[in-house]
């Protein structure tokens, strides 16, 4: 089996290539880990019934809302994981 290795090789284009080779990872992604970090260690320490690693947990969301005005709400996301799936509208 021949595992791709490498983006580069898959470009259909020098075009394509050149796009990818501008464009950061680590500045697509650092903040959707960063809200995925925080959402997982709420429902991490939720589940485990650690009440302080859950205060810290929505201290954290609420930073990054502050911080990240201009995106949708992590708070939301939290409060959407207490009530469970009828919470999501």
């Amino acid at each position: 089996m021949n595992v791709l290795a490498d983006a580069d090789e898959a470009a259909v284009s020098e075009l394509a290539r050149q796009r990818r080779s501008r464009v950061r990872v680590v500045d697509v992604v650092s903040d959707d880990v960063a809200r995925a970090s925080i959402i997982t260690a709420y429902v991490a320490c939720r589940a485990a019934g650690d009440h302080a690693g859950v205060t810290d947990a929505i201290l954290a969301a609420m930073a990054y809302d502050e911080e990240h005005s201009d995106e949708p709400r992590l708070m939301d996301e939290i409060r959407a994981v207490q009530g469970g799936a009828g919470a999501v509208a």
